[in-house]
């Protein structure tokens, strides 16, 4: 239940140059300006200096063209670099997605990200809000590092279930589908997403409830804390990020099903968010469990 649209990694060779370095010019072309530094040949130059074709991927949205990013392995260390999404899919929290598919797919030597973010531009908050701190400057870019995170814990009001993850982010999202709202009695749930593989239960288990066809809700059976959701075919689960010893911790990114969103329970933080309809996998799935003509949520799980 991400907010995030779907997105895939595709191949990047040395005819892309061109088409990349429009992408940069286009992307960054503001901040620039902002510090009187705008130079298409600069910006060409300084992006050839750096490419590394074989180190960079496309992003792709619904086979359409969003982006670039790449990674790769200098020492202990994984370098971002070029790191452009274009603008139509800025503030979707497509930005935040891709970052989790670096950390989570980064080898196992790898101990710290590095990225570098041009002064002034919006990059800086960006990455500062995903945990990376500076580490130099210079003249016209910060140089920031994101160390390792310790695990976090949590688990039920009456501590017969207890949890460990390491997730490689901090980054939540809040979903405000009535679903959500009737399995925490709230306007709204608060959730982490993270691999399974990364979730490690320390004391007792959750009881489960099968919640619709696919998917499954975590809650203690004693003092009934809702700790978890997950797809039943997915490899990524979500916990609850009331059920943490530290919810602080965790930095809320973005709305999900905002169709639902409860007004005046609501204040405008500037997220971005997203309706079911635009999640097109979620979408299918419904589609696949409860019919073509199906409208997700509560009704459709009601009447079977």
């Amino acid at each position: 239940m991400s907010a995030a649209p779907a997105f895939e990694f595709g191949p990047v060779t040395e005819a892309d140059f061109a088409e990349l370095v429009a992408l940069r010019i286009d992307v960054m072309r503001e901040s620039l300006e902002r510090l009187g530094r705008f130079d298409p040949a600069t910006a060409t130059e300084r992006f050839r200096s750096t490419f590394r074709p074989a180190g960079t991927r496309r992003i792709r949205v619904g086979g359409e063209a969003a982006g670039c990013v790449g990674y790769w392995a200098e020492g202990d260390a994984m370098r971002i670099e070029h790191f452009y999404l274009a603008k139509q899919f800025q503030r979707l929290g497509l930005g935040a997605a891709v970052l989790r598919r670096l950390f989570d797919e980064a080898p196992s030597q790898v101990t710290r990200f590095r990225v570098a973010a041009l002064r002034e531009s919006d990059s800086n908050r960006f990455y500062e809000r995903h945990g990376f701190v500076k580490a130099a400057e210079s003249e016209w870019d910060i140089e920031y590092e994101r160390p390792n995170l310790p695990p976090i814990k949590g688990g039920c009001l009456c501590g017969a279930v207890r949890y460990e993850a390491r997730p490689t982010h901090r980054e939540g999202y809040y979903c405000h589908c009535r679903m959500c709202q009737l399995a925490f009695g709230n306007t709204r749930a608060a959730f982490i997403n993270l691999r399974k593989d990364e979730v490690r239960w320390t004391a007792g288990a959750p009881t489960f409830y099968a919640s619709s066809k696919f998917a499954r809700r975590g809650f203690c059976g004693h003092c009934g804390s809702p700790l978890s959701f997950e797809y039943l075919v997915s490899e990524r689960m979500d916990l609850s990020i009331g059920s943490l010893d530290d919810p602080a911790a965790i930095t809320p990114i973005s709305h999900f099903a905002v169709e639902s969103r409860i007004a005046n329970w609501h204040g405008d933080d500037g997220l971005p968010g997203q309706r079911i309809d635009e999640h097109v996998k979620l979408t299918e799935r419904w589609q696949e469990a409860y019919g073509s003509d199906v409208s997700p949520g509560v009704d459709a799980v009601r009447k079977g």
